[in-house]
């Protein structure tokens, strides 16, 4: 068999969609700076209960955050092309993929692939990677449950929804400039506002207030990771990551109220506060502040004016 060494302990959490968690397993696999597609992950924890709340975002489409996918390609550190398979041309297309080291993502009906009713898919189609091909099939790497197994080609082409996504390695300079500086200033315009609390669960908001803490964990671990890769200024950025930390406990507890209160559909008038997520937002933005002046001494104090320290 022709394998690649992708393993499951290089799908983490840190992707919002199958698609993205296995992009970052392949930035992974190729030993790439997947911290810096990060870059663009922070989110304000105000703004995005309000996108839940008032605008009815949904998960897997919110569009607060820039998919990893796109931000890496931007930055030239991994490029990945969507195709429609009209000619079956997916078992070609694989095994010229696996030879240049590379996986293939395929798009499946997860329903006629599992059996196992446990599973709670966010929507009909999953993807799933091709990574080793034999005479009778296919090696997978699935994150949904986390596993490998072989898959026949005729089982495949029962579940095969002829939508696959090739990865194109880089070949030209990667830059990376500014990245740093872009987050303290996501975080520095953290707007003001007066919300505190909610104070009504209803069976039609408890969805999507845990549907936003969930989006919040991803943002505030990818900006972690971000941070912890500039080892440089480990004792300049450890405050930050230390906040960043106590946020994610935080938006874990919240994670699980909103929960228990959707599956047993427990709502109530008491008000829930979120004064204390909203208040490590804050601290997050003065220690940024800390940060950028220490490295940088601005002109006025009321906003940056353009300054790069990081370049």
């Amino acid at each position: 068999m022709k394998s690649l060494d992708l393993n499951t302990n290089l799908l983490s959490e840190e992707g919002i969609s199958c698609v993205e968690r296995h992009y970052i397993a392949v930035l992974k696999y190729l030993l790439l700076p997947y911290p810096y597609i990060y870059y663009k992950s922070f989110v304000p924890a105000e703004t995005c209960i309000f996108d839940f709340i008032q605008n009815k975002s949904t998960y897997l489409d919110y569009r607060g955050i820039e998919r990893v996918f796109i931000t890496g390609k931007k930055l030239g550190l991994l490029g990945i092309s969507f195709n429609s398979d009209n000619k079956g041309e997916i078992y070609k297309v694989a095994e010229v993929s696996i030879k240049n080291k590379l996986p293939i993502l395929v798009f499946i009906d997860h329903k006629a692939l599992n059996n196992d009713k446990k599973l709670d898919f966010w929507r009909d189609n999953h993807v799933v990677s091709i990574i080793g091909c034999t005479k009778e099939g296919f090696l997978i790497l699935d994150d949904r449950p986390l596993r490998k197994y072989e898959i026949s080609f005729s089982q495949f082409s029962k579940v095969y929804l002829y939508q696959y996504a090739c990865f194109e390695k880089n070949t030209s300079n990667i830059s990376y400039k500014n990245t740093i500086n872009r987050v303290f200033e996501d975080i520095y315009l953290i707007p003001i506002r007066k919300i505190s609390g909610i104070s009504h669960i209803t069976k039609d908001n408890a969805i999507y207030l845990r549907n936003s803490m969930a989006i919040l964990k991803i943002s505030r671990l990818r900006i972690k990771i971000f941070f912890s890769y500039f080892s440089e200024y480990a004792n300049d950025l450890n405050n930050i990551i230390f906040i960043l930390e106590k946020q994610i406990k935080k938006i874990n507890m919240l994670f699980m109220l909103f929960e228990l209160f959707r599956i047993r559909k427990n709502f109530c008038e008491k008000t829930i506060d979120l004064s204390e997520l909203f208040d490590l937002d804050r601290l997050l933005k003065k220690e940024v502040e800390k940060v950028y002046e220490k490295f940088y001494c601005r002109k006025s104090n009321s906003s940056f004016d353009g300054a790069k320290p990081f370049e």
